[in-house]
């Protein structure tokens, strides 16, 4: 519970030096950081490893639905909370079954998540400038393109609301 709070703590710290919607970006940032070590942790045979990133993905993910403000939020805060459900449930199909392809799942999952913040803050007149792009390096590998999708490529994670 200690680290709960210690991100808790890190989400109120970053939405004082940055604007909300930044802190935001930076929490899904610093998640998707964490799931590529746990899959790479997982093509690496690191069970210890890939336990302690895909936890982290799950504290983030905690916290970012512990405050959600479903009185305000509209529509968009039950959709998150199922979005939120959804990559917890998956983080704990990762490690039940030291799956890469359910890792590809989260990251996509997340990197669209992101990709969606960033351009609420745009619109917003508060474009995030001081945010950094997504982490590029350690993507995991995408297929050529091709006429056809390959059947081993990864497959979008369907949220249903």
């Amino acid at each position: 519970m200690q680290q709960l709070s210690q991100v808790a703590n890190a989400y109120a710290n970053a939405s004082q030096m940055v604007t909300p919607i930044g802190a935001v970006i930076l929490l899904y940032e610093r998640a998707m950081q964490s799931a590529l070590a746990a899959r790479q942790a997982i093509m690496d045979g690191r069970v210890e490893d890939r336990f302690n990133h895909t936890q982290k993905v799950g504290q983030i993910v905690t916290a970012l639905q512990g405050n959600l403000d479903f009185e305000n939020g509209g529509d968009i805060a039950p959709m998150l909370h199922n979005f939120y459900n959804t990559i917890f449930r998956r983080l704990q199909e990762a490690n039940l079954r030291n799956d890469v392809k359910i890792m590809d799942d989260v990251i996509l999952a997340l990197n669209n998540m992101r990709q969606s913040w960033v351009q609420v803050g745009e619109r917003m007149g508060g474009a995030p400038q001081s945010v950094p792009a997504a982490p590029r390096a350690a993507e995991p590998p995408r297929p050529a393109p091709t006429a056809a999708p390959s059947p081993d490529a990864p497959k979008p994670l369907i949220l249903s609301v």
